[in-house]
């Protein structure tokens, strides 16, 4: 039984009766072509021909990666089974079955054997995703870029008081403050690498693997987000002590001698980490292409909430113009206007990236995690990401209709529950249910 690490997110559980594969993206950038891959993997190292099981952990593109999907399935000649997490919008499920996969959606907290020497275990958070896995007599958790209630981390050790191996983003991902807000973005640094060290106590693994963080800012907008990085010694000094495993790509995890690696692995992702990188422009896009966005999401607003629940109007000026589109949902217009105006501007976009928000069902989630925008009135600009957000099909606010609960309902009924519930945890774990002080997330789960 082997656990490899091939590239940011993606890992590989080598067993003897076939191998599982987990986050599989190879090639390409994603996020509206806002996050390129530091290193892609050596494709030479995974065992296509022993591959029966992907594990996906959620939806976002450095996660569900469609192209690498499609050469997965072109290099497999076997049945591939993909595993995903349970819900009522078939989206995912649907798209993936027509790459040629079989799907099966996994019941959370319930543990699945996939092979007679390996079983996973799923542990939903909001829309993201920590797995567990039993290969042979280790135990893996794989907790990606997830951020974990109290609840889920106290339910991962009654099932797993021995982790052997902890996967776990070590990096910012997305928007945390504005490009000149130097002291903001130094503080989400600060606060990452506190989150590392509370789940670390919370876990205490035999070995803490950093990953998923192994990504550029691509773009002109997001390129000043480099510069906030969490760097590979950071997470080590955050962890005196503790083993922590530097994996290259193409690497096997070690049980025990892998000092004198972790020694030449460092040094390698400096050298990748300190590499100048091309960085891309913003395409340029025209009004009218806003204007037919804008109004199609308007209507689609208009369709789907009632007026009480949506934003006021909002302004987004065009980086590139100084012009500002208007979205009024609750008078049912959108206009281009010559200025903002100083009291609903809620944020400065580029045009391409402003396209993409209006234009794309994950639009609001795609930009939060591009990080291409200046907030300029924090209100206004989380309550617009936010209502974009519930349009899309399968999010909260369609669980509840499904269900013929009000939203509004609904939401307070689960905001009581999540506050009782982390009365209930230990004090030890109730800290990581705090978000980055004063750090405005949008719709960043």
């Amino acid at each position: 039984m082997q656990i490899r690490f091939h590239a940011h997110a993606c890992i590989g559980v080598e067993g003897d009766h076939g191998h599982l594969l987990i986050d599989p993206w190879f090639q390409g950038d994603v996020f509206n072509d806002a996050w390129s891959l530091m290193v892609p993997p050596d494709l030479s190292r995974i065992d296509f021909d022993r591959l029966r099981f992907i594990w996906i952990s959620h939806e976002h593109p450095d996660h569900l990666h469609f192209e690498s999907l499609r050469l997965i399935r072109e290099r497999t000649t076997g049945p591939v089974t993909v595993y995903y997490r349970r819900q009522r919008n078939a989206n995912v499920r649907e798209a993936v079955a027509k790459l040629g996969f079989e799907v099966v959606e996994l019941v959370p907290h319930a543990e699945t054997r996939i092979s007679p020497d390996l079983a996973i275990t799923l542990f939903p958070t909001r829309q993201d995703n920590a797995l567990v896995i039993r290969a042979g007599d280790r135990v893996i958790l794989d907790q990606n870029d997830c951020r974990l209630l109290p609840a889920e981390v106290e339910a991962i050790r009654r099932m797993a008081p021995r982790i052997d191996a902890w996967f776990f983003q070590f990096s910012l991902a997305g928007y945390y403050a504005n490009a000149d807000d130097h002291a903001g973005l130094a503080r989400a640094r600060a606060w990452h690498l506190d989150l590392i060290r509370e789940y670390h106590e919370a876990f205490r693994p035999g070995i803490f693997v950093p990953f998923a963080s192994f990504v550029r800012f691509s773009k002109a907008g997001n390129a000043h987000m480099n510069r906030y990085a969490v760097s590979l010694d950071d997470v080590i000094e955050a962890l005196p002590g503790a083993a922590v495993q530097i994996l290259w790509g193409g690497d096997p995890l070690l049980w025990e001698g892998w000092e004198a690696r972790n020694v030449r692995n460092l040094a390698l992702w400096r050298e990748r980490f300190a590499a100048g990188e091309m960085v891309k422009p913003h395409r340029p896009v025209t009004e009218a292409e806003i204007l037919r966005a804008a109004e199609s999401l308007l209507r689609e607003g208009l369709e789907r909430e009632l007026p009480p629940f949506r934003p006021p109007e909002t302004h987004l000026q065009v980086e590139e113009t100084g012009r500002a589109l208007s979205l009024d949902f609750r008078r049912g217009r959108v206009a281009m206007r010559e200025r903002p105006h100083p009291d609903r501007l809620a944020g400065i976009v580029p045009a391409e990236e402003l396209l993409f928000f209006l234009k794309f069902p994950w639009g609001a989630d795609t930009l939060n995690v591009s990080a291409c925008f200046h907030v300029v009135d924090e209100g206004r600009w989380r309550r617009l990401l936010r209502f974009r957000h519930s349009l899309y099909v399968g999010t909260e606010k369609d669980e509840y209709r499904v269900r013929g609960m009000p939203w509004l309902v609904g939401r307070l009924a689960r905001g009581l529950w999540n506050r009782a519930r982390s009365v209930l945890v230990p004090s030890s774990s109730r800290r990581i249910l705090s978000g980055p002080p004063d750090l405005p997330r949008g719709s960043r789960t």
